[in-house]
């Protein structure tokens, strides 16, 4: 995922502003209490939950930033249409992080349930200039091959640091339809200073569908393969 794409806005089809101001859409008369994994690298920084995603979408403590604006609000990594179950998490100097992560039981089609701790998922993120790296890996324990859906939901909302640390806006800049580009997935965004701001969230293996074209994305269905774990003679 980086910052910076180059798309004519005459090519463009604007949007009206999907997202509620921080303060409004956050509202609470006590702050969340939450353990966050933080990653700095320069300029750009990201905050997420000990799994890795940025959740709740648009909430003030989350985000991936870069010259003090939220170039992505919402990263949520969902397996079957369920959330994964963190095993550990821990950051490694300040640019990188590593995750590990299993499944909830999970219902398969024309097959026995996927019981819960079968397949293990390590997640690895890094910050390298304005570029934030998500890799994911998954490893079946199961008896059997597994076949998931992999589901990752995305927004950007492009809010600078004041406005997520509380200073609301009489009116937002002019925020135009994400375009899906071979293996990539670009957010736009047309500040009121008059900068152009883009999000472009590359994928290794291009998605299956998109579900929504404005905020949901869905990744390709994974298929795990049987692995047996290793046993040493002493």
């Amino acid at each position: 995922m980086s910052t910076a794409t180059r798309i004519p806005l005459d090519e463009l089809e604007e949007v009206p502003s999907p997202y509620p101001e921080p303060q409004l859409g956050f509202l609470v008369h006590e702050p969340r209490k939450v353990n966050n994994l933080t990653l700095i690298n320069g300029k750009t920084f990201l905050s997420t939950t000990v799994a890795g995603d940025i959740t709740p979408p648009g909430a003030p403590d989350v985000g991936f930033f870069h010259d003090d604006t939220r170039f992505l609000s919402r990263l949520e990594l969902k397996i079957g249409g369920q959330r994964t179950v963190v095993l550990s998490s821990s950051t490694e100097k300040t640019f990188a992080s590593k995750i590990e992560l299993t499944t909830t039981t999970l219902a398969q089609i024309n097959s026995f349930d996927l019981p819960e701790n079968t397949v293990y998922i390590r997640r690895q993120q890094l910050l390298v200039s304005d570029v934030f790296y998500d890799s994911i890996t998954f490893s079946n324990f199961n008896q059997s091959e597994a076949e998931l859906l992999v589901e990752i939901a995305v927004e950007a909302d492009f809010v600078d640091v004041f406005q997520v640390r509380g200073c609301a806006r009489n009116k937002s800049g002019h925020y135009y339809k994400p375009k899906l580009q071979g293996d990539s997935l670009v957010f736009f965004y047309v500040g009121l200073d008059g900068i152009d701001r883009e999000t472009t969230i590359r994928f290794q293996t291009p998605p299956d569908e998109v579900e929504s074209p404005l905020r949901h994305l869905r990744s390709c269905n994974a298929n795990l393969h049987r692995r047996f774990p290793c046993i040493t003679n002493s």
